[in-house]
This record gives C-alpha cells, sequence and structure tokens, in this order.
C-alpha cells in the first residue's frame, strides 16, 4: 500500500479537495489543451559543454507529460553550446522508438533522454540501455530538488538497486463523473462495480445517457490496462511465484466478465477508446462516468475544453468487490538518460534535473500528480488540481503497479488479442484464459524467462 509524506498529512489535502471538488482550474489560460502548462523556466544545472552539444528528448505529448517535457527545453536551451530538441509523439509512437532508438549503437540511436514509466523503465534497465544516475545525485540532489521526491517515488526508479529515472509524477485511475447528473438522481459516485453497473442503469433510465460510462478499452493496447486492473481487484495476478501465467483462473474470468458488463454501458466503438478519447466522451457529454487515468482529469475542468466543466467531481476508482482493492493501475513517469547517447553524461543529467525542478512543477501541477513533496502540499497548486485527493485516496486503498518484472511487456503482449476475444465473447472466458496462458508460457520460454 502506497504510504507518502503527502498522505501523513491528508487532512491539509482533504480540506483542500473539499473545497473544490467540482471546479475550474484557477490561474489557467483559456485556449490550448495544456492551457497553464507554460509558465517561467527553471534553471539548468548543464554547465556550458566544451562543444556544441545537441540532445534529443523522446516523450509522448499528452497534459500531464508536456510541462516536464517542455521544462527541459525551456531551461536549457539558454546554455551556450547546448541545444535540446523535443517534438512529441503519440504514445504508440513512443513505445516503438524507444527501444528501436535505446538499443542501437551510438552512432544510429536517434534520443539522449527518453521517457519511461514503471515498466518500460525495468524492460530498458534490465537490458542495459539506460545509464544509472546515482553517483550524479548525490552530489546534485540537493541543488536539483531531488532530495524533494518522495523516497518511495524514487524507490520505483529502481532496477536491482540502482537508480535509472527521476520521476516527475505518479499517475493512478481514478473515478471522473459528471456530479450534477448524479446529485440530480439521488446518486452517489459508486464505490464497486455492482455500484456502477446501478447508478450507470439509472443514467439510462432517466435518459441522461445511452452510454453513460467510458474507459481505455483500446484493443491495441489499452485492453490489457483494463484487464489488469480488473484482475488485482478481484484478487487474481498475472503470474505465480516461479513467474508461470496465471490467468485462466476464477479471479482472471471474474475479471472477464467484469470487462464485459462495463462494455455494455459504453459506446459501440468501445474498443477503440484510449485515455483521450474516453475523457473526449466526458467532455461532449456522451459519457457521465469514466475510470481514466488522473492525469487527464485536467482537460474535464478547463472551460476552453468541455462542456460541463463546472459540473465533474471526481472519486477514488471502485473495487470490484466490496473491501476490495481498486480497480486501478498505479504507474510512476519520469525521463532516462540512455546508456548509448554521445553526449557527455553530465550534461544529459543536467538537462534531465530540469524536468523536476521547481518550475517543472508548478507548471504541471494542475496536470498531473506530481513527484515533488513540498510541491504536492502546496495549497495554491492543490487548488488547481481538484482531483489529486481522489488520486491518492485510490494509492491509499491499496492500488498497485503492475509486476516489475522484465517479462511483464512480453506476457501482456502475447496475451493481448486472447483478452480482446474473450472480452467481445460470451462463452466461457476460462476456456479463452487457458489459451492465453500457454501463449504467454510459449513467449516467455521463447525469450528466455520460463525454461
Amino acid at each position: 500500500m502506497y504510504s507518502s509524506p503527502v498522505l501523513k498529512r491528508r487532512p491539509v489535502l482533504f480540506a483542500v479537495a473539499a473545497l473544490t471538488a467540482v471546479a475550474t482550474l484557477s490561474g489557467c489560460g483559456a485556449g490550448s489543451r495544456i492551457s497553464g502548462a507554460s509558465g517561467p523556466a527553471g534553471p539548468c544545472l548543464a554547465a556550458e559543454p566544451a562543444n556544441p552539444a545537441t540532445v534529443n528528448v523522446l516523450a509522448y505529448g499528452a497534459p500531464g507529460m508536456d510541462p516536464f517535457s517542455k521544462a527541459m527545453t525551456a531551461a536549457c536551451n539558454g546554455t551556450k553550446n547546448l541545444k535540446v530538441n523535443h517534438s512529441p509523439v503519440d504514445f504508440s509512437a513512443q513505445l516503438e522508438k524507444a527501444p528501436l532508438s535505446l538499443s542501437q549503437g551510438a552512432d544510429s540511436a536517434s534520443y539522449d533522454i527518453v521517457q519511461v514509466y514503471n515498466t518500460t523503465l525495468v524492460e530498458y534497465a534490465s537490458k542495459g540501455w539506460l545509464a544509472p544516475l546515482d553517483e550524479w545525485v548525490a552530489k546534485n540532489g540537493e541543488a536539483a530538488g531531488i532530495n524533494d521526491i518522495d523516497p518511495e517515488l524514487l524507490d520505483k526508479m529502481k532496477v536491482d538497486g540502482k537508480l535509472y529515472a527521476l520521476p516527475n509524477q505518479q499517475n493512478v485511475h481514478i473515478l471522473m463523473y459528471r456530479k450534477d447528473i448524479l446529485d440530480s438522481l439521488g446518486l452517489s459516485a459508486p464505490t464497486t462495480y455492482d455500484e456502477l453497473y446501478e447508478v450507470a442503469d439509472k443514467i439510462k433510465a432517466a435518459g441522461k445517457s445511452d452510454s453513460p460510462f467510458a474507459a481505455s478499452f483500446n484493443a491495441d493496447s489499452d485492453i490489457s490496462t483494463a484487464f489488469n486492473n480488473a484482475l488485482v481487484s478481484n484478487g487474481g495476478a498475472w503470474v505465480d511465484g516461479a513467474g508461470k501465467p496465471t490467468l485462466a483462473t476464477p479471479e482472471g474470468a471474474a475479471a472477464i466478465e467484469d470487462l464485459r458488463k462495463l462494455k455494455t454501458y459504453m459506446s459501440s466503438d468501445a474498443m477503440t477508446l484510449n485515455n483521450a478519447k474516453a475523457v473526449a466522451a466526458l467532455q461532449n457529454g456522451q459519457a457521465a462516468m469514466g475510470i481514466v487515468y488522473a492525469g487527464r482529469a485536467a482537460t474535464l475542468i478547463d472551460p476552453a475544453l468541455s462542456k460541463f466543466s463546472k459540473d465533474f467531481a471526481f472519486a477514488p476508482a471502485p473495487a470490484a468487490n466490496e473491501g476490495g482493492k481498486p480497480a486501478a493501475q498505479w504507474t510512476q513517469d519520469g525521463f532516462a538518460i540512455a546508456k548509448n547517447s554521445k553526449v557527455q553524461f553530465d550534461t544529459l543529467a543536467g538537462v534531465l534535473a530540469a524536468s523536476v525542478s521547481d518550475a517543472a512543477m508548478t507548471n504541471g501541477a494542475p496536470f498531473a500528480v506530481i513527484s515533488r513533496t513540498s510541491k504536492l502540499n502546496d495549497p495554491e497548486l492543490q487548488a488547481k488540481a481538484p482531483y489529486w485527493q481522489a488520486a491518492l485516496d485510490t494509492l491509499e486503498a491499496g492500488a498497485e503497479t503492475l509486476p516489475l518484472k522484465p517479462y511483464m511487456p512480453t506476457i501482456q503482449q502475447s496475451t493481448r488479442a486472447l483478452i480482446v476475444e474473450a472480452v467481445n465473447g460470451s462463452g466461457d472466458p476460462l476456456e479463452t484464459l487457458k489459451r492465453a496462458d500457454a501463449a504467454a508460457t510459449a513467449a516467455l520460454t521463447t525469450a528466455g524467462y520460463l525454461k
């Protein structure tokens, strides 16, 4: 269970959240999809290189990621002999481009700093693609503000005891809902899947929405996360203690049944929805409830982007069953240094540090659950992020990361099509999950993770 310095001071954060549970972003401009993400640049800790150096940053574009990517370019592009480039890509391209660049020789590598989250971090570090940061942080941690980062988040950026990335935020699924609609029907935010089904039925019966629920069920990638959330919340696991796949269990079958049921409350294109599309369904009034990563919440309460910006509220992600863990996945995002970069390490580390600077945290606060404790407890920043409390409550209730093992991408990739088949089907989920276990076992054996 997550236990941070922030949660130990929970009454402070709760008091602000209670006053701003339904609010618009204060201090945000009306215009771009990341309004408020720009602000004064922080310092660049990269010293002037002896020779001209170009640092290429790879990061996907999203409201919750852009402020931290921009922090590096804004802070360090004024340093003589140093150029920092960043052109945002979509998330799928991020997952394709990072391993392609990291696995090349120095002369063929395209990127020097790459965005990672806990699962990709473990994969990349385990393959020897990332440079450890421990010595640099030991010398520069206080000046860079790294000592202010929640230690538990820093631990999640370690592999085999070595620190490979600086976390700028944590993320977790939360419930986003139209408080005006639920209030008009005398309903409270659901805390379990059964309660969510009941609320959704009443929303439909009242004619408020034909597809009252939205979530990221994209068959190309996100369905694995949705299955993970339902699986863990039902008490299941991807593998046993020996690393052998264990999806064909009563808990796995219950997870599939839950996803099938949730899908009936979604639009007909449910299996194409990613987080951005799920949020769009909430923004335009098509859906009245959604389970989405907290980092997307800011776009719902920005009046430039949402028709119902004053009507949304946030709550912890529901559990599959009463008393169970939330059906949510906890992630930590940050940036890491490519080991194959030709740029001097200290230069790269100085650029990287800008992503966790005071300025980066302040600019990113409306759009992400930021990593630095002092900033997370700043009342002015809390007022700009009324969803923070729901995210922290979800973590406190026991939301977990994926198993931080290098084999997890192999398991998810090898089982994804079969999970889609099971969710779209109507037969016994166990039969399809047995095939998923077999596919995962074969893939893990081929990759050398099982013998």
